[in-house]
């Protein structure tokens, strides 16, 4: 195994070619080349193969892209399924055409006013007129057709002056909609209602049903449905609850329309919404859709032992189900909810990556407290996950022993399988381990 000291990083997927690997470090994006036969990896310092905020320029390597759009801390990258566009985002939001070389496409202005006003990106109707305040970064993804691209921002509670305290204020997230030039990339988003929806129905948004804190946006393989991972927060018990809501996507226009009563939502909150039920999800806010579109795995659930769902994906209706627990639920604990599989140690992050091999026969997950990764077996036909194996850099007795793993950030297996590149973090650095991948 190798390992690479980096910066920390919430996002690194591999190219189509399988020859390189996006990396978001806190001032810039890097291109690294991939040896496929060995996995290995360098740095390409060609020109134009990294990408540098114009308010970060002084701080990256020489011949970077630059690009107009602020990011402080690292940004995600993510990639659409024709593998020539990528979308980089931040507090703001950026498309890029990959070349090689990376030439910037479009910008959105995601930041909240004041924030970013001398950036030359165009505001986000609903984002700009509902956030007041600096949130996390927005989730954006490509649908397969790279011609709409979808950005999800989280809510927050307003507080009132400080002082005087004032009145709190609870916004909802949103998700917002826009249509994609295939020529030259421009985004424009879809006029009136279209455009955006949640924020509570302000600013001309399409009001939809339990749209709390969207994190993540899952799009199915034919294109035709859009699944937003939300997430409610109970400030008492300071648990988070997953919701899954289910859009079906317009083809010509990109346009998302919630699907309607139960079949619009799966939840784990306690309040209905008018969705179907999620039962034991609690904390589990890392969710990962199969190749074959055909089942979501959630996992999570801190602070209890580490812990993935299966939920049944329909992909003809969009539908979401939750099969009976013993046979959608498997755990690295005993109790009467979920099987006990090996290959599962210690516990999970609420938000602990989870990956799923190319050929749909291994998950990957990441495991907080031993400091490792989890490789599960997983039938392709049933989407019915089973005994693993895992390896650990601390003195596991579960697990196989690897080198230079920490809280494992990312999960990214290469595109033939035989690599899982694992970037974690530990006192504020990181590590990026490549592990080799081996069939039984």
């Amino acid at each position: 195994m190798r390992q690479l000291s980096v910066g920390l990083y919430p996002s690194m997927p591999v190219s189509l070619d399988d020859r390189r690997l996006y990396l978001p470090v806190e001032t810039h994006l890097l291109v690294l080349q991939r040896d496929r036969p060995s996995g290995a990896l360098r740095v390409d310092r060609r020109p134009g193969s990294c990408v540098v905020s114009e308010g970060r320029a002084t701080r990256a390597p020489a011949g970077c892209t630059r690009v107009p759009i602020l990011w402080g801390d690292t940004p995600y990258i993510t990639l659409a399924a024709d593998g020539r566009t990528g979308v980089l985002n931040h507090s703001d939001v950026q498309t890029l055409d990959l070349g090689p070389p990376i030439k910037p496409q479009a910008c959105l202005g995601v930041s909240p006013p004041g924030v970013a006003k001398r950036w030359p990106c165009p505001a986000v109707r609903g984002f700009v007129d509902t956030f007041k305040i600096a949130v996390d970064s927005p989730a954006a993804a490509l649908s397969a057709d790279a011609l709409n691209l979808y950005v999800a921002q989280e809510g927050y509670t307003q507080i009132g002056d400080p002082v005087t305290g004032g009145d709190r204020e609870n916004v909802p997230g949103v998700v917002a909609v826009f249509r994609r030039d295939p020529g030259g990339g421009g985004l424009q988003q879809l006029p009136g209602p279209s455009g955006c929806l949640g924020g509570g129905g302000g600013a001309g948004c399409t009001t939809v049903r339990a749209l709390h804190d969207p994190a993540g946006l899952l799009i199915a393989p034919d294109g035709r449905f859009v699944h937003v991972l939300s997430s409610a927060f109970n400030d008492e018990s300071l648990n988070a609850y997953p919701i899954l809501l289910t859009f079906a996507r317009a083809p010509a226009s990109g346009e998302l329309r919630q699907l309607r009563g139960r079949d619009g939502c799966l939840s784990a909150w306690p309040r209905d919404h008018g969705c179907r039920r999620l039962r034991g999800a609690v904390n589990m806010l890392s969710a990962e859709l199969s190749p074959d579109g055909r089942h979501i795995y959630l996992a999570g659930g801190e602070p209890r032992a580490a812990t993935v769902l299966r939920i049944d994906r329909d992909p003809i209706t969009g539908r979401l189900v939750q099969p009976p627990r013993t046979s959608s639920c498997v755990s690295a604990g005993s109790g009467p909810l979920c099987r006990r599989v090996t290959g599962l140690a210690g516990t999970m992050g609420s938000s602990t990556p989870i990956s799923i091999a190319p050929d749909g026969r291994s998950v990957y997950l990441g495991l907080q407290d031993v400091k490792g990764v989890a490789a599960l077996s997983r039938d392709p036909n049933s989407g019915r996950l089973g005994n693993g194996r895992c390896v650990s850099s601390s003195r596991s007795r579960r697990c196989g022993r690897a080198d230079g793993l920490r809280v494992p950030q990312v999960l990214t297996p290469s595109l033939d399988g035989r690599h899982l590149y694992v970037l974690s973090e530990s006192d504020g650095a990181a590590w990026l381990a490549v592990l080799h991948v081996t069939r039984d």
